[in-house]
């Protein structure tokens, strides 16, 4: 490999990817692309860059410029709850940017490989029966995000040239350090530590506990997308993989490992903002396919997992009491 595209390289799953793709690729040319002003200082060998997917031209401009042979396109807007409440800019940004970038590497390099990172919500009402779901399981999403990622999938389909290999990640729940308050592993560990700092009252604002999901390292996840890319050589030219540990666990298994760990003992109450209507009460999916094709399995410990996620939020509580004490 002597040039790689990561697109969302200043997100939570991009920032950690970076330095892997750099050790694991030595040599190769690396362009780390982020939205528009969120171009930040990288690794050597990474060439940052900051671009507009929306942007047909501008997006052309860059694929010529990085002329690569592999893109890994982890760009989305991923939360489902402001998807909800705004659907255009989801719809705008993942499907437009996605054929957009697409477009541009068929143009530039239609022997390129494609990586894509999707998302366990294409699957939708179809965990609604409770069986554990592979990648043959039908498609049903039950949310903007979910859809416009289900049409990212067809879009690239349908359109990525036949002379480059296309890899698409139904990604599952992660959680690590750097992740954002919008998704409910992070919400209650920001609230512990704050809690811990006494900056905020003895109350744990919680949804639905007893719902299942599959919750991942995020350093399992990248390492997936680092044994996929190795493993492309020898995959056919169009492959679907769930990235998930395939052992859901309820969402009050989170919250009671967060809490063994923490310092403080809250009061737990429902925040009726926090529920969903018709909520699905189990997510469950296999991963023996990226297994066999690609030998990844996950392996990180859930309590280490919760543990580093704790330690990470009370680091950035504590940095930013120092910035409002200056």
């Amino acid at each position: 490999m002597t040039s790689l595209l990561l697109t969302g390289a200043s997100g939570f799953i991009g920032r950690q990817l970076v330095p892997r793709l750099v050790k694991a690729y030595p040599g190769s040319r690396i362009t780390a692309a982020s939205g528009p002003g969120r171009a930040a200082t990288a690794p050597e060998g990474v060439v940052p860059v900051s671009v507009d997917l929306e942007d047909a031209q501008a997006t052309l401009d860059m694929v010529r410029q990085a002329e690569p042979d592999l893109v890994i396109h982890l760009a989305a807007q991923s939360s489902v709850a402001d998807s909800i409440n705004s659907p255009w800019p989801v719809w705008r940004g993942n499907v437009f940017g996605t054929v957009n970038l697409a477009e541009a590497v068929k143009t530039v390099r239609p022997d390129a490989n494609f990586v894509f990172a999707s998302t366990a919500e294409v699957y939708g009402r179809a965990f609604s029966d409770g069986r554990t779901l592979d990648e043959t399981s039908p498609l049903a999403p039950a949310n903007p995000y979910a859809r416009s990622k289900a049409a990212c999938e067809y879009a690239l389909q349908d359109l990525w040239s036949p002379e480059g290999k296309l890899v698409i990640l139904r990604i599952f729940n992660h959680i690590g350090a750097g992740q954002d308050e919008r998704f409910v592993a992070s919400t209650f560990a920001a609230q512990i530590a704050r809690m811990e700092a006494a900056q905020a009252p003895l109350v744990m604002k919680v949804g639905d506990l007893s719902v299942e999901r599959d919750f991942g390292d995020v350093r399992d996840l990248i390492d997936a997308i680092v044994a996929t890319v190795a493993s492309l050589d020898r995959l056919p030219s169009r492959n679907t993989f769930n990235v998930c540990t395939a052992r859901p666990r309820p969402v009050q298994a989170i919250l009671d490992g967060l809490l063994a760990q923490a310092t403080v003992v809250p009061q737990v109450e429902i925040d009726p903002g926090r529920l969903r209507p018709g909520e699905l009460r189990r997510v469950a999916a296999s991963n023996d396919a990226i297994s066999l094709a690609t030998g990844w399995r996950p392996s990180r410990d859930l309590g280490d997992t919760l543990s580093i996620l704790l330690n990470d939020w009370r680091n950035r509580v504590a940095a930013r009491s120092d910035l409002a004490g200056a």
